[in-house]
């Protein structure tokens, strides 16, 4: 006689059902093993679909592996995918109007939402927030609210800095760090001199 994957089902129906009386009954430890075997017919129920001679005695690790119960998606679930699916294709439509395909990494991070990464040369002599403006304006130009609650975060990069973050290289990012600083302390002492100091040398020479 074959055991079909139904019969391990009604299997693991009658020893929960076990399982309850005996805890009713304070049988705590018959009511343990029973469960347990509950548990071991359901996973077997999914295996045997698959690899109907498999045997992993009652090991519920390597039955739990075996059943690949972990990767079945719901139609809930399943209807979320697609949803977020779309959305990354519109984000991504909406990133290339500025930047090249290969510029732009978007990863599925689960519950509904998903990271990116912009690397991009035009990054180079942009502040963090100058960068994330330039993003986020193609984002609200080109998707509804609905969508944009899925992006958890952007991060963005210039071509320099993704070469120093995938090539370890610390000495190319130190001095491009170096060189940014320096720029803008002078572009600080520049605006200073217009907006203040300037003023101050012609206030005393009128005097």
């Amino acid at each position: 006689m074959r055991i079909e994957a139904a019969d391990y089902v009604e299997a693991a129906q009658e020893r929960l059902n076990n399982a309850r009386l005996l805890y009713e009954a304070a049988q705590y430890s018959f009511a343990l093993y029973a469960a347990g075997v509950a548990v071991e017919s359901l996973f077997r129920a999914y295996i045997i679909r698959m690899d109907p001679i498999l045997e992993a005695a009652h090991n519920l690790s390597q039955l739990f592996d075996a059943s690949k119960i972990d990767l079945i998606v719901t139609p809930a679930e399943n209807e979320q995918i697609s949803q977020m699916e779309t959305v990354i294709t519109r984000v991504q439509k909406a990133l290339q109007k500025e930047f090249s395909p290969r510029e732009i990494r978007l990863n599925h991070v689960g519950r509904g939402k998903f990271s990116g990464w912009v690397i991009s040369k035009s990054f180079d002599d942009l502040t963090d927030e100058e960068r994330q403006q330039k993003v986020w304006k193609l984002i609200q130009a080109n998707l509804t609210e609905k969508d944009r609650h899925h992006i958890l975060r952007f991060f963005t990069f210039s071509a320099l800095e993704k070469k120093m973050l995938f090539d370890e290289n610390f000495d190319i990012w130190w001095a491009a760090l170096n060189k940014k600083s320096s720029a803008a302390r002078k572009k600080t002492m520049t605006a200073g001199r217009k907006n203040g100091r300037t003023r101050t040398i012609r206030l005393k020479s009128n005097q």
